[in-house]
């Protein structure tokens, strides 16, 4: 009897077992078999009650719901995410990394089946807001208002392309380069200790106040979808510093609209650098009371290239007030990590920039070198996230923008991601090194501000400096 029971015992067990393996298998099954979709179509064309504009580089747009039900299904790794942008454009996408942002959280991950591409995405609550990058195209996700969101696919040759300002076209002239030019230095009476030029902090942590026009808040479908657009730009940005081998990271200082009227990308940056021309100088009082670094503008695009900024040109705090300002028209988290590059001191690639001064002389962005190379293949043609596509072009060719920075420890396809900064190549192949450049000028950026100061105007007075002295 006893030998009976235990083998009816030992059944059971074993088909507890088995049930339990053969629901496993079943979920695991199911988290690698992508739904329908996560977007449902309310209209092929876009209006504008939806809140945002058809801009010229648009290709096609339809307006959608999003069950974001299945994004956090994958969010938590029950199921691969198919994002079904257009009926001929879908994409499985694999979650690989998530974080969590100010009320919802960052999603990305690697379109399944491609050669390479990348997927950006951040849920706040009913709010999704990202991009899509394949080998097919450049789609956009943004929020319409209503429960609406609208769908893009980008044409990124027929957008304007990031400037930074060049040295001759700043309202104030900055120092020039190699040379740390302190503008206290001719102030009689500062104690060397108070004028001592160094960083303060080790760059690890970078503080960002971004603003933005009501233009661009309309254009996001209010301050719900700009909120989670800000929080997609500060959190790519930090993707692309992380996957490129690059220390600092980006922190929301804080975020506020500003009562200003668009004009002209570098007209807007200019009267945003200056605190005293009656345009928005409520930004510098809230950079010191929010200990903000670097100050970043996000306009709807009117005139102008699609972002605008300064750069550090040696290391030296005197820049804190003349490179630590962007402006982004594109509403694009590449042109606002781009313009940010600036901010740290690089510029585009050596075919287009190889003229100019830099603050080292790796300091650029990279284009593949082997895409010129004979019988080189397609996948080949690539640039990372500073360098311009002129250098393609001229020679027949496109080459896609990864989001990533110049690093050539890291390889993509096989082919180093930019040249070391002690190569000898000179001309369009030579050093290219942006990781380099940022690790080397983060602690100075990361210094501009290092507590919140609300006494200290950056265009006070000598004597005012003298009895208020208050850096951060």
């Amino acid at each position: 009897m006893r030998t009976r029971r235990t083998n009816m015992a030992r059944r059971v067990v074993e088909l507890i077992a088995a049930l339990l393996a053969c629901v496993l298998a079943l979920q695991a099954t199911l988290a690698q078999t992508p739904s329908a979709g996560v977007f449902s179509e309310i209209q092929t064309a876009l209006v504008p009650q939806v809140g945002v504009a058809l801009e010229s580089a648009t290709v096609r747009g339809r307006t959608v719901t999003v069950d974001t039900r299945q994004i956090t299904a994958a969010r938590l790794g029950r199921e691969i995410l198919r994002l079904n942008l257009f009926d001929d454009a879908s994409v499985d996408v694999q979650v690989e990394r998530v974080r969590a942002t100010r009320s919802g959280h960052f999603i990305s991950g690697r379109p399944l089946g491609m050669a390479w591409g990348e997927v950006r995405l951040v849920v706040n609550g009913p709010v999704v807001v990202g991009t899509v990058v394949t080998p097919e195209g450049k789609f956009t996700i943004r929020w319409g208002g209503s429960g609406r969101h609208v769908i893009r696919q980008i044409d990124p040759s027929a957008a304007p392309p990031e400037h930074d300002v060049e040295e001759d076209l700043l309202p104030s002239g900055p120092p020039q380069t190699g040379s740390a030019i302190d503008p206290l230095a001719s102030i009689a009476g500062l104690s060397t200790a108070m004028t001592e030029d160094a960083p303060t902090e080790d760059g690890s942590e970078v503080r960002v106040l971004v603003v933005y026009t009501p233009a661009m808040q309309a254009r996001q479908g209010g301050s719900a979808g700009m909120e989670a657009l800000i929080d997609l730009m500060i959190q790519s940005a930090n993707q692309a510093f992380e996957i490129s081998g690059i220390i600092p990271r980006l922190v929301l200082a804080h975020s506020a609209l500003v009562n200003y009227v668009e004009e002209h990308t570098h007209t807007d940056l200019f009267r945003l650098e200056s605190s005293d021309d009656g345009y928005m100088d409520e930004v510098h009082a809230l950079r010191n009371e929010h200990a903000a670094d670097l100050v970043h503008l996000l306009t709807h695009m009117v005139a102008g290239p699609a972002g605008s900024t300064t750069r550090i040109q040696s290391e030296s705090l005197t820049f804190e007030d003349e490179a630590a300002f962007a402006v982004t028209a594109s509403g694009s988290e590449e042109t606002f990590t781009h313009e940010t590059g600036h901010n740290f001191g690089l510029r585009h690639d050596r075919y287009v920039d190889s003229l100019h001064t830099t603050i080292y002389p790796y300091a650029f962005g990279y284009v593949n070198n082997r895409a010129f190379e004979p019988d080189a293949p397609v996948t080949a043609r690539w640039r990372t996230i500073m360098a311009y596509g002129n250098r393609c072009g001229d020679a027949g060719f496109g080459c896609p923008r990864l989001f990533r920075f110049a690093n050539p420890d890291q390889t993509h396809g096989g082919d180093p991601l930019g040249v070391p900064a002690e190569d000898p190549t000179t001309g369009p192949g030579g050093p290219a090194d942006a990781r380099l450049t940022i690790n080397r000028t983060a602690p100075w950026v990361g210094s501009y501000r290092s507590e919140a100061c609300t006494a200290f105007s950056p265009h006070s007075s000598p004597i005012a400096l003298m009895g208020s002295f208050c850096h951060w």
